[in-house]
C-alpha cells in the first residue's frame, strides 16, 4: 500500500520492484495521499487493511521463507 504522492516509494509502485518476491501480492494505490496514509487517510486506509485481512483469510498460509 502506498500513497500516489508519496515520493519516497516511488519504487514500490513497479511491479518489477516487488512482484518477483510477492507473487501473490499486490499493490493499492491511495489517492490524494502521501508517504502516511493512516494518518493521512485514515478510513480508506482501514478498508484497505481489511480487504487484505479478508483476503488472507480465504487463502491457505504460504510456507515461511528465509531470508539471509
Amino acid at each position: 500500500m502506498a500513497g500516489e504522492q508519496d515520493r519516497f516509494a516511488a519504487a514500490a509502485r513497479r511491479p518489477g520492484c516487488w512482484r518477483p518476491r510477492c507473487r501473490r501480492g499486490r499493490l493499492e494505490l491511495l489517492r490524494d495521499c502521501g508517504h502516511f496514509p493512516m494518518t493521512e487517510r485514515p478510513g480508506p486506509f482501514a478498508d484497505a487493511v481489511r480487504r487484505l485481512i479478508a483476503g488472507s483469510a480465504a487463502q491457505p498460509p504460504s510456507a515461511p521463507t528465509r531470508v539471509s
